[in-house]
């Protein structure tokens, strides 16, 4: 049995969504998306912008890298 992540849902996820689907830290995940590792989108700005992680293009990433 594979038990790579596999997307069910939003194409689209919050961090602590993207946390639950991924099983990856929340602390990993914020810091790819600051620092462009992870593809995603930035809404809002200021102190506490909210990341939409792209799940469909991250789990290609995850299974191209072995994650």
């Amino acid at each position: 049995m594979d038990n790579k992540p596999t997307l069910i849902g939003k194409p689209f996820q919050r961090i602590k969504d993207a946390c639950q689907t991924t099983g990856l830290s929340q602390y990993y995940l914020r810091r790819g998306c600051k620092e462009g590792s992870i593809p995603c989108i930035k809404s809002g700005n200021g102190k506490r912008p909210t990341y939409y992680i792209d799940m469909v293009r991250f789990l290609e990433q995850m299974r191209r890298d072995g994650i």
